[in-house]
């Protein structure tokens, strides 16, 4: 039979070991992507308006280049889709386009004035119209959004500029679900 005392010690001991394995999983989060619908109810057809959020969760800095919206890029990308209501037919992606501008200077001055960088807890926001979501039946519509990173043949002439900076790359993100209703 236990001792009250062991009792004590060992639900201590527990309460203290909890907290802690939180904070352990939590800090292997690089960064989080949030969007928010600039509204929650649509016309069928209308045009959705997003706003991306990239938040660095880490204690490094974060480097990236500008992402494109809702356009293949083998710099980077934010692409918002929406998932019908059960019963209807998704949109078809057109594929969008491809924006690859090509690096005409040298890596450490593409860094240094084109790229985003995120210090602990700051935040890059964008608000723009997605080509690629097409709302065009009536119901709840399930919204969400990634963040495909810089491919890597294209982020291994930055790698040397990117560690003499102190830069962490952005991984692959996905945003949670966020739920919008359409009517005709």
């Amino acid at each position: 039979m236990r001792s009250l005392r062991t009792f004590v010690v060992e639900v201590l001991a527990f309460a203290t070991l909890i907290p802690t394995l939180g904070t352990a999983q939590n800090d292997t989060q690089l960064a989080r992507l949030r969007i928010a619908p600039s509204k929650e109810n649509y016309v069928s057809g209308e045009a959705v308006v997003v706003t991306y959020r990239l938040t660095n969760l880490s204690s490094s800095l974060l480097c990236f280049p500008l992402p494109s919206i809702d356009c293949h890029s083998i710099d980077g990308e934010l692409r918002a889709t929406a998932t019908p209501p059960k019963g209807v037919a998704g949109p078809k992606n057109s594929g969008g386009c491809v924006a690859d501008p090509a690096m005409d200077r040298d890596a450490g001055y593409d860094i240094d004035q084109h790229w985003i960088k995120l210090g602990p807890l700051q935040s890059y926001e964008i608000t723009k119209e997605s080509h690629s979501i097409g709302l065009m039946a009536p119901g709840r519509w399930t919204v969400e959004a990634a963040y495909v990173p810089m491919q890597a043949n294209a982020q291994s002439p930055y790698q040397d500029a990117l560690k003499e900076r102190g830069c962490s790359s952005v991984p692959e993100l996905h945003s949670s679900k966020v739920t919008i209703s359409v009517r005709r």
